[in-house]
């Protein structure tokens, strides 16, 4: 605004008193052309778009730049706008990402590779540039695909020599296209990052994996691994990589949901081994993690912080891999975990779900809020309510019970599914346990009529009976043959 000074513009004038101002404000148009320079470019950052398959992050603002010649002198003059750089199989990723490193400056680089065809003839090029640029490299996410053993090994040799002393977060997928005979596992490498890299606090790995005693790992805040990597680790190895993260807060395992003969045996086959301290562990998540691999960290890592559990398990199990989840008297509870999501578990067998559900039971003790999948809580209800596992976790402590229903659908047996709540909570009434404060449970129209029609004992009445005073439970409207949904 022009002729507008501060001293008019005090925050003790009121607006309407200002009638001069107000003129000017409202007759001068506001565009983009009339923003000073960083206010443009906090609008053109908010654009950059996150590196993915299909999209480049500078989808939207390369034609916004070539709007006009004072957008494209302003965006230029950003080396912000193009520290995120991204390589494809398209060559014309390559050319323009080289433009972009030349327009970023000094400003630390977010850099996305993605080379799954004919990478022989591209590593010596994309080496070149990641060592060009390492000392500024923020973010870097690689995933590569090699012919055969020559070339990993090229790569591995010529990558542990980049000073990468900026590095925050690595994520690192390498695909080797070779033969795999039935039964194996798909190739797993392992690579060696500089002693100079000290500062990375998240990595993801995928089809690959870093020496136990990497430097790197002690400065570690997030983990995140597939199955193809820890499935190929023995045993105390994987045990051995989380004691070298030693500041780790947040673990995640990626499973692919098969069931495969190979891996980890159970906890109670092998030796015994000296439990994993992280102290500063605060959240873990399996997802699809096959057979043993949640009882052997859980039963295995003393985790005082530790605050969240998320556990996923395939539907079926092979029958090669059955075991028997860790007794309770073997495992020491985490006291400070208050949130546990149960999203699947074990089908096959009662007596391996009453093993797995007590297993669960006994690690946490001071679980406060609960989500547990309607298509296997069934089971785990049953087991949690019965005298001998009431003894071990009354569940004293929690506050907050939802019962998660995929995409809002019935899953059948909704009727057995409430039973399984009442029975839960009248079995802690009957342990002294105070009356929940929330519980969310699904109900198809079937429900709804069976309740209507029972004069006593229809399980959603007794429900409402054992919760607080005036405490009524969310009753979620399930769809059958995709009828609107909605919350009571």
């Amino acid at each position: 605004m022009h002729g507008v000074t501060a001293t008019h513009l005090t925050p003790s004038t009121p607006f309407r008193e200002r009638p001069k101002i107000r003129s000017k404000m409202e007759n001068k148009p506001h565009t983009i052309l009339t923003l000073p320079p960083e206010l443009t470019i906090n609008i053109l950052e908010h654009l950059l778009l996150t590196p993915n398959v299909t999209r480049s992050p500078y989808h939207d603002i390369l034609p916004i730049t070539q709007a006009s010649s004072q957008l494209r002198s302003t965006a230029l003059s950003a080396p912000s706008l193009w520290s995120t750089i991204e390589i494809t199989d398209k060559p014309a990723s390559f050319n323009f990402a080289k433009l972009c490193l030349s327009r970023s400056g000094n400003h630390k680089l977010d850099i996305s590779i993605r080379v799954l065809r004919k990478a022989e003839s591209k590593v010596p090029g994309l080496l070149a540039l990641l060592q060009y640029a390492s000392t500024r490299i923020r973010c870097l996410s690689l995933r590569l695909s090699f012919a055969n053993p020559k070339e990993w090994s090229a790569w591995c040799d010529s990558f542990k020599l980049l000073e990468l002393v900026a590095m925050e977060s690595f994520t690192f997928e390498a695909w080797r296209r070779e033969s795999i005979a039935e039964g194996q596992l798909p190739p797993r490498s392992v690579f060696t990052l500089s002693e100079a890299v000290c500062s990375i606090k998240s990595l993801a790995l995928a089809h690959t994996s870093v020496p136990p005693d990497t430097p790197a790992l002690s400065g570690l805040l997030r983990l995140r691994i597939s199955s193809s990597t820890f499935w190929a680790w023995p045993y105390q190895q994987l045990l051995d990589v989380l004691q070298s993260c030693q500041a780790l807060e947040e673990l995640e395992l990626q499973g692919d949901g098969m069931n495969v003969a190979y891996g980890p045996f159970a906890p109670d086959n092998l030796p015994p081994v000296s439990r994993v301290h992280c102290s500063n562990l605060r959240r873990i998540t399996f997802y699809r993690v096959e057979n043993s691999i949640p009882a052997l960290i859980l039963a295995n890592l003393i985790a005082p912080s530790l605050e969240f559990l998320s556990l996923e398990l395939p539907k079926f199990l092979h029958d090669d891999c059955d075991f028997t989840w860790t007794d309770p008297p073997k495992v020491i509870p985490f006291d400070s975990a208050h949130t546990l999501v149960v999203s699947d578990g074990p089908l096959r067998g009662v007596q391996h779900q009453d093993h797995w559900a007590v297993f669960i039971a006994s690690l946490f003790p001071g679980v406060r809020y609960m989500e547990v999948s309607a298509v296997r809580c069934r089971a785990l209800l049953v087991t949690w309510s019965e005298q001998t596992t009431m003894a071990i976790n009354p569940w004293s402590d929690l506050q907050s019970l939802v019962i998660d229903y995929p995409e809002n659908k019935c899953v059948g047996h909704c009727q057995d599914i409430l039973r399984g709540v009442w029975r839960l909570l009248d079995a802690r009434r009957k342990a002294g346990c105070p009356s929940l404060h929330r519980v969310r449970l699904g109900l198809c129209d079937a429900c709804e009529l069976a309740d209507k029609a029972v004069d006593k004992d229809a399980p959603l009445r007794g429900i409402r009976r054992l919760l607080e005073p005036h405490n009524e439970p969310e009753c979620i409207r399930l769809s059958i043959a995709g009828k609107i949904l909605f919350v009571e």
